[in-house]
């Protein structure tokens, strides 16, 4: 099976998922089944996600955010595959980073005794972070469309926390009174709050029930007086914020979203957290991934590349073939252009190869070469760099092949040498015409190698959704590339 179908059969699962938690779940499902699919292959894929524990926060989400889009570039490539299939959605992943922060400004207190209260507390705690937001958007496998429908899941790793504290509590009381006051002066944070720990998310949630549910997770800390005797943890824990998918939606467009809720509560259940109390969330969020309905001319470059490198080797097969029976170099011409006529009509080689259509030259006996600027001449990018870059292999390919042979130069140009090894014009016709073959057949696979290149960087970072039959030419092209 291709592995891009294999991910649709993986991920489908999320189309059953009702609420975040089982959304999660999922997901590492999906991640565990995927990597050993990766582990049983000889070598990795092009879509197929890395795992492996990162050394940072910011590598977590980095890994996330590639692996699930990596996967979404191959699960749309072989969305046609599923044209005629009975399923009514399938779900396409994808991830956009995002940074963020948090400030737990809280207050508590005993309750008062006497008139005075034993304890005195206000803090703010500030944890910043950075995370993903998965989403699950779902396709018409009919028209690769998408029809309308998303779900969302967040996850988060902390990256560093700070505290501000002020407040006392009563460590000894005599007869109503307090006789010993301690200051809350330091504080610890709970090791699993930090990377990589089982509490290191500040921030998770996702859709459930028609909402986008966030929750807000306070980190875990200590309130300590530099003695130990006085000592309080926090309070106010978090919170749960809700956004409807069009109000989320927007926050995304927008790339940020802050806001503010009161979580002060009456309750006297210690640690308290009193009326005042807030929690403040600030995102800043990353690009989403382009899809090739957002960049169809690149796409459309793409597919021309390859067609490219389809029409090079058709041209190198041509020169192989036809250069050991060609009676001279115009005879070779001629038959070349006829043999790739069968499949390219109406093509014109003379027109083809001028610098007015873009075509390069190498003069043997000048040395001078030639490459037209195709960007210049209307060709748009990148395809004009792609096709550009290859040019210059073709001419360049030349260039060394007359250095690396000294026969060849003197066989196109010098008349003298011309006649001592070729007494007969028809000979040296034959020769000249076999020669150039040899050259041109050399430097159209070198072209095509250099197109290929370009061909295959361009697909590790595109979104454009190609079908399996896109794929299928490629791989048929590329594995004639000598």
């Amino acid at each position: 099976m291709h592995c891009s179908l294999l991910l649709i059969a993986l991920f489908s699962s999320f189309a059953c998922a009702e609420d975040v938690q089982t959304l999660r779940q999922q997901l590492e499902e999906l991640q565990r089944a995927a990597q050993e699919l990766q582990r049983s292959m000889p070598q990795p894929a092009p879509n197929m996600p890395s795992f492996g524990l990162p050394a940072t926060p910011q590598d977590k989400v980095a890994q996330v955010v590639e692996n699930t889009n990596r996967m979404r570039r191959g699960i749309l490539s072989s969305l046609s595959a599923f044209s005629g299939s009975d399923e009514p959605e399938i779900p396409v992943p994808a991830a956009i980073p995002f940074k963020g922060r948090i400030i737990v400004r809280g207050k508590d207190s005993d309750p008062p005794s006497g008139g005075w209260s034993s304890l005195s507390l206000s803090y703010a705690v500030t944890e910043e972070f950075v995370g993903y937001v998965h989403i699950s958007e779902y396709y018409d496998p009919k028209t690769g469309k998408p029809n309308g429908k998303k779900e969302y899941l967040l996850g988060s790793a902390s990256v560093n926390i700070s505290v501000e504290q002020s407040g006392r509590q009563c460590v000894s009381k005599d007869s109503g009174s307090c006789r010993d006051w301690r200051d809350f002066s330091t504080h610890q944070v709970d090791p699993g709050d930090r990377y990589p720990a089982i509490h290191e998310w500040a921030l998770k949630g996702g859709s459930e029930n028609g909402r986008i549910i966030l929750e807000i997770e306070s980190p875990t800390v200590y309130f300590t007086s530099a003695d130990g005797k006085a000592g309080r943890k926090l309070g106010c824990y978090g919170t749960k914020i809700e956004r409807s998918p069009a109000q989320f939606a927007q926050d995304l467009n927008r790339k940020s979203l802050s806001l503010t809720s009161q979580v002060g509560s009456l309750s006297t259940i210690t640690p308290r957290c009193e009326p005042g109390s807030s929690i403040e969330l600030s995102l800043s969020f990353g690009d989403a991934p382009q899809d090739s309905s957002e960049a169809p001319d690149r796409c459309r470059q793409t597919e021309s590349l390859l067609k490219d490198i389809e029409f090079l080797l058709h041209m190198r097969d041509a020169y192989e073939s036809l250069g050991p029976g060609a009676q001279s170099e115009e005879d070779l011409m001629d038959l070349v252009e006829f043999e790739i006529q069968r499949t390219y009509p109406g093509f014109d080689l003379t027109a083809a190869g001028s610098p007015e259509n873009g075509g390069g030259s190498h003069e043997f006996c000048s040395e001078e070469t030639n490459t037209p600027d195709l960007c210049a001449k209307g060709v748009p990018r990148p395809l004009c760099e792609w096709e550009g870059a290859a040019l210059d292999a073709h001419e360049q390919t030349h260039v060394e092949d007359i250095q690396a042979d000294p026969s060849i130069k003197p066989l196109f140009c010098n008349t003298q040498y011309q006649m001592e090894h070729y007494p007969s014009a028809s000979d040296l016709d034959r020769q000249q015409a076999k020669v150039r073959a040899k050259l041109d057949g050399h430097a159209y696979n070198e072209q095509a190698k250099h197109a290929r290149d370009s061909l295959e960087e361009e697909l590790s970072s595109s979104a454009c959704g190609f079908g399996p039959g896109f794929f299928t030419r490629m791989q048929e092209a590329l594995a004639r590339i000598r």
